[in-house]
């Protein structure tokens, strides 16, 4: 994958601003899908672990 960066100069301290990231739409839809890909089924298991916690949290007697 190929970063594109703008060279921008600022004029009154005569330095090189920070160059921004520049990402064109493809590469979004292509960096949001590994997003999504790797933590759905980390949110799915949370999420699972988190439900099977309150059904037998309600099922234990007080002492």
């Amino acid at each position: 994958m190929e970063v594109k960066v703008d060279q921008e100069i600022d004029i009154q301290n005569e330095e090189k601003a920070p160059l921004p990231i520049v990402i064109v739409d493809e590469e979004e839809k292509v960096i949001l899908r590994k997003v999504d890909v790797h933590l759905t089924p980390l949110m799915l298991v949370t999420y699972m672990l988190q439900y099977l916690d309150k059904i037998t949290s309600g099922k234990v007697p007080l002492p």
